[in-house]
Parts: structure tokens; sequence; C-alpha cells
């Protein structure tokens, strides 16, 4: 059982291909679960200059339901501004309203290049200090691990895969 969010990065600095690649990845994790409100739920949010909130945690009663929306998301592009989505997810994504469940694991996956992150310490350390595990995901060209290394909960929660979508490995 599991409270699972996911922050996308779509800015103008990934190409379709890398953008469909988050979608596949963010499919495949649901497809490795049981999804319903007794199992794991999950949520998603595509960030780019603007947030864009698909659905929350919970919406979803089942992996075909789930995997429908999931491949309807839309392509949004704009700049990068984690900093700013990251302080939306803290203020809404995990809360009662959106599906968050009491006693329940809190897990946001961050899926970005970080590239324009402002306050990116001060923002982790509050979902840190609320019981979320974060992990980063690091896509585009170059992610800076440094940066991504400051939303993470523990260090080894970095990886990157933009290489494995360009390479057809994950698909």
């Amino acid at each position: 059982m599991g409270d699972v969010h996911f922050l996308l990065n779509t800015t103008q600095n990934f190409d379709i291909e890398s953008i469909n690649g988050e979608k596949d990845f963010v499919a495949r994790f649901a497809e490795s679960f049981q999804i319903g409100q007794n199992n794991v739920q999950i949520g998603i949010t595509l960030f780019s200059s603007q947030i864009h909130h698909q659905f929350d945690m919970g919406l979803h009663s089942n992996l075909t339901s789930m995997l429908e929306a999931i491949e309807y998301i839309p392509n949004r592009l704009g700049s990068s501004q984690t900093d700013n989505a990251l302080e939306w997810v803290f203020k809404h994504a995990f809360s009662k309203d959106a599906g968050n469940r009491e006693s329940v694991p809190n897990i946001l996956i961050v899926l970005t290049d970080v590239y324009a992150v402002k306050e990116i310490q001060r923002l982790a350390s509050g979902l840190q200090g609320h019981d979320i595990t974060v992990f980063v995901i690091g896509i585009g060209l170059l992610p800076d691990p440094s940066q991504l290394a400051q939303i993470v909960t523990h260090q080894q929660g970095i990886s990157l895969y933009q290489p494995l979508v360009r390479f057809g490995i994950y698909r």
C-alpha cells in the first residue's frame, strides 16, 4: 500500500519522445502494482512554466482506468519551474482532499532536468519534514546531479532515466 504522486517535467527542453518516455515510465510503474483504494494510489502533476494537475491519488480505482488517463496526458511545453511545482505538490498533492490516506507511505517521484531550480533545498526539506519520501529521476540533457541530490530524501534516489528512453532499453 502507498500513495504515490508523480511530478513530470514537460518543458520545451524535451522532445516528444522524452515526454512520452515519462508517460511510459509512469505506466510501467503503475503496471507493477495493484491500483485502488486499498492498494497503491497514484496522482500525476505536469509542470513547465505552469502547473497542470492531471489527477489526484485515488481517482482511478483500477489499472485500466489509470493507463487510459496516462495515455491521454497532453504534452504541455514551457520553461522549467521545478521550485514552483515542488511547492504546489507540498501544499496540495498529499492532502486528504487529494486522496492521501493516513498511515500509508507517501512517495513523490520527480522526473525533471532541474535547470531552473531556485529554492530547491528549502522546499525539499519541507517535503521531507512531512513524511514524504522523495525520489528524483534526472531526464533531459546532462541533468545536474548536485541539484538532483538537493531534492531527494536519500542520495540513492538519484537515477538517470533519459539514456534508457533514448536507446530504447525501457520501452
